[in-house]
């Protein structure tokens, strides 16, 4: 933790009900709208830090099986209607609704041919409250809110791997692959 005061970092240990999980690698973190900060890890599952409180709450496969199978978090991201998305090591993502205290898992896979992500890799919403989800083998996948799947966003492209996104202008996403960087226009769903 950086401290404003003295210009120096502290080390936070991580102590979930009164035990210390040491060797944590840190993947991915995001605040939340209510004075949270969200952890994805290697081999932890998801870590919910209240900066208020200063506690940890942990989210596996021992509080969660059905949804973290390999306790891997790759990407955490809060929306506009202050959902949080996280991407699992697999083909899954997770909403959790802070309303209702609930974790509610999508399967990644194309509504009509059920082609699944390769693995999650990063989740991004853009301008208008898309969530985009990219996998591991250069798929590109577009959340449908309204009946809560997916739909497979990549015709004639093929890159080894997409590791982030951003909105270069709206309607037109800047994916960053292994290849570089491709441009991919949301309305003609071309590059």
């Amino acid at each position: 933790i950086f401290d404003n005061t003295t210009h120096n970092f502290s080390r936070l240990p991580i102590v979930v009900d009164g035990k210390e999980l040491g060797n944590t690698l840190v993947f991915t973190m995001s605040p939340d709208y209510d004075g949270n900060m969200w952890i994805g890890t290697l081999g932890q599952g998801l870590l919910r830090y209240n900066l208020a409180t200063q506690t940890f709450s942990q989210y596996d496969a021992q509080s969660h099986p059905r949804i973290f199978e390999r306790n891997t978090v790759a990407k955490i991201i809060v929306d506009e209607e202050h959902n949080i998305w996280i991407g699992l090591g697999g083909s899954y993502i997770c909403r959790y609704n802070a309303e209702q205290d609930d974790l509610t898992p999508f399967k990644v896979e194309d509504s009509i041919s059920r082609q699944t992500i390769s693995r999650v890799s990063t989740i991004y919403e853009d301008i208008v409250g898309n969530i985009w989800v990219a996998g591991l083998a250069g798929d590109l996948f577009l959340f449908d809110r309204a009946n809560n799947r997916f739909t497979r966003n990549m015709p004639g492209f093929t890159c080894d791997r997409i590791r982030s996104i951003i909105e270069r202008k709206p309607g037109v996403l800047l994916l960053g692959t292994n290849q570089g960087i491709v441009s991919f226009d949301v309305r003609e769903r071309s590059f």
